[in-house]
């Protein structure tokens, strides 16, 4: 086999090699501290596109009990119709919200200022 037949096919590896290197949106991972009702507390980081909800519940804030916690729904890694669920506090909540504001504003200049409008989220349908 001569190098002049095995050049394209390097190419190729090449060429995909470089193209997984580049950020996507679903490589946009977002950190935050999470709450228990008891008190613990953690860290965790999500890809931005696999939050799909915030909500109250009925826990309250360990710190505030006038407040109550909120949960953070995000859609598994499993592979499965399921969702991994962070408490947060109200104010942790805010900055999330904050942050994925931002990413939705920087997402839609992307899309004004594009020459190409055709664009792939990467969001499986669900019914």
């Amino acid at each position: 086999m001569s190098i002049t037949r095995t050049l394209p096919g390097m190419t190729y590896l090449l060429l995909a090699l470089i193209c997984m290197g580049t950020a996507t949106a679903s490589d946009y991972t977002i950190t935050f501290k999470t709450t228990e009702c008891n008190g613990d507390r953690g860290m965790a980081s999500v890809n931005m596109d696999t939050i799909w909800r915030m909500s109250s519940i009925e826990c309250r804030s360990p710190d505030n009990p006038d407040e109550k916690l909120m949960q953070l729904l995000v859609r598994s890694t499993s592979g499965l119709s399921t969702y991994d669920v962070y408490r947060i506090t109200p104010a942790e909540a805010e900055r999330i919200q904050k942050k994925i504001d931002r990413y939705m504003d920087a997402k839609a200049r992307s899309l004004e200022n594009s020459e190409h409008h055709n664009i792939n989220i990467n969001r499986p349908y669900r019914y």
